[in-house]
């Protein structure tokens, strides 16, 4: 039977949440909102109904969301396109390892299924290597809510305490841990809590260090 592993996108796979927080205060300053770096990072890993919630806290109920999200994600792949995408440190190598060792590999990712598409052809990273791409948008409650990671180990058809689940930020954690798979931190830009922390069955400052970890558990 094929081992499996679940990792996140945005902060895990790719170094792209500097880009999001640099599309993030220049979408709130267009429409004449002082975002700051704080609150991006309280936004870290949630999906768009989540992340309605947050703005609409903190801005207030008459905050224009709609027209945020739509510039929001224009103003992102514009940055994407210029910029270019980070690689995180070990993912091609975490990536080889997986397919050379019988793993199912998902990605379960509060972007959008566009966005994931987009990340892994500007990063010549065929998609077809993963078994499931679970996006934000097949949820209506994002990370923290375990939804997520419940239904992509179901698509895997995979029991969630025999799941790995590749993280870096406190939402993502939460999340994994409350569907009862086995979180792996690797922090980002969040601001890790103790209790993210207590969550964590490891913790690892690259991707490589999976691989040591999953030799050691052949």
């Amino acid at each position: 039977m094929k081992r499996k592993i679940i990792l996140d996108m945005d902060g895990t796979m790719f170094d792209t949440e500097p880009l999001w927080e640099k599309a993030f205060i220049k979408t709130g300053k267009e429409l004449g909102y002082n975002f700051t770096i704080e609150l991006h990072n309280k936004t870290i890993g949630s999906n768009e109904d989540y992340l309605k919630e947050i703005l609409t806290k903190e801005m207030g109920k008459d905050f224009p969301f709609d027209t945020f999200m739509k510039n929001y994600l224009v103003n992102m792949d514009t940055i994407v396109y210029e910029d270019g995408i980070g690689i995180k440190e070990g993912l091609l190598e975490l990536l080889d390892y997986l397919i050379n060792n019988n793993y199912d590999i998902a990605i379960a990712s509060s972007s959008s299924i566009k966005n994931i598409k987009r990340n892994l052809k500007v990063s010549n990273i065929d998609e077809n290597i993963f078994k499931v791409i679970v996006s934000g948008e097949d949820f209506s409650k994002g990370k923290p809510n375990p939804e997520i990671f419940i239904k992509t180990c179901e698509l895997l058809n995979s029991n969630p305490n025999e799941t790995i689940v590749v993280e870096d930020s406190n939402n993502g954690i939460k999340s994994a841990y409350n569907a009862g798979c086995i979180p792996i931190l690797i922090p980002d830009l969040d601001q890790i809590t103790n209790e993210t922390k207590e969550m964590s069955k490891y913790q690892f400052k690259s991707l490589k260090e999976v691989i040591n970890l999953l030799e050691t558990k052949k």
